[in-house]
């Protein structure tokens, strides 16, 4: 499945890891990276953004709080967000789901679980995307 046309971006302080997931989805989308949440927003302002992959734990701007501007934001609030954290306490994950996050996903993480949740992620908003457009055409 090519999803060229959909964007992701890779919001994660530590580079090699930015590097990694960014190549991952490199060959399936278009993908951005940001080395934290003030960076990220000024991306998200400038650019279609479809999936936001977020660290938690990031200096200047955490995750937590680019989720929360992201979400809060009627311009930006479809934008599904992809929280990653070492931290992995229940409390932890509260955090990210009252955050507004649309998935979790803990540190150490195999590509391939961060794969099926991005195309589970991406599957559920061309869902969307169809039944509203389907809802608006037989109006």
């Amino acid at each position: 499945m090519d999803n060229r046309s959909l964007s992701v971006l890779v919001v994660e302080d530590n580079q090699e890891l930015n590097n990694i997931i960014a190549d991952n989805f490199a060959e399936k989308f278009t993908v951005f990276t940001a080395g934290n949440g003030i960076q990220a927003l000024q991306i998200i302002r400038e650019k279609e953004i479809d999936i936001i992959i977020s660290d938690v734990m990031m200096p200047e701007m955490d995750g937590l709080t680019l989720c929360k501007i992201v979400k809060n934001d009627l311009v930006t609030s479809h934008i599904s967000i992809l929280m990653l954290t070492a931290k992995n306490s229940v409390e932890d994950r509260i955090d990210c789901y009252n955050a507004g996050a649309d998935a979790y996903i803990a540190k150490p993480f195999e590509l391939g679980l961060l794969n099926a949740r991005v195309n589970n992620l991406i599957s559920k908003k061309i869902q969307k995307t169809e039944s509203f457009r389907t809802s608006i055409v037989s109006r």
